[in-house]
């Protein structure tokens, strides 16, 4: 049963809200006032997407990895690859790329970027000398 409500609490529901009840059983009573929490307020979690464009992206992992960043670069030129713009960007960022995994000590793709970088800009020496440090450095473990 509900006796009175705080006149100083809201009814609406983003406020917490006072009541009290007073339970009789038998031989008993009891009052007890509650104060229930506001509904938690729900806030959208960040966008996954970058907000960076392309060219944005290549440019500050390329900094990064000057810097000798590469681990913080890696996921940068990964995006800026990933958004596939078909132009010196993408070019640039699958050289980049490609050249921070081998700088991390990874070889999974990096031929791969190379040859994108190539087919997006033409042969230039720094791609054929570092395919040629890839090729070195990882090897052809299959021939073992």
């Amino acid at each position: 049963m509900l006796d009175d409500e705080d006149p100083q609490a809201s009814s609406t529901g983003d406020v917490p809200r006072t009541v009290r009840e007073t339970v009789t059983l038998e031989a008993t009573t009891l009052v007890q006032t509650v104060t229930t929490a506001p509904p938690p307020t729900t806030t959208e979690p960040p966008s996954e997407e970058p907000t960076a464009s392309p060219s944005e992206l290549n440019d500050e992992g390329f900094r990064l990895m000057q810097a000798g960043e590469f681990e913080a670069a890696q996921p940068l030129l990964e995006q800026a690859v990933a958004a596939g713009t078909g132009d010196l960007t993408e070019a640039y960022a699958s050289y980049n790329l490609a050249f921070t995994l081998l700088s991390l000590g990874r070889c999974d793709g990096v031929l791969e970027l190379l040859a994108r970088s190539e087919q997006l800009q033409g042969k230039r020496k720094e791609i054929s000398r570092l395919r040629r440090e890839a090729e070195r450095g990882c090897g052809r473990n299959d021939e073992d």
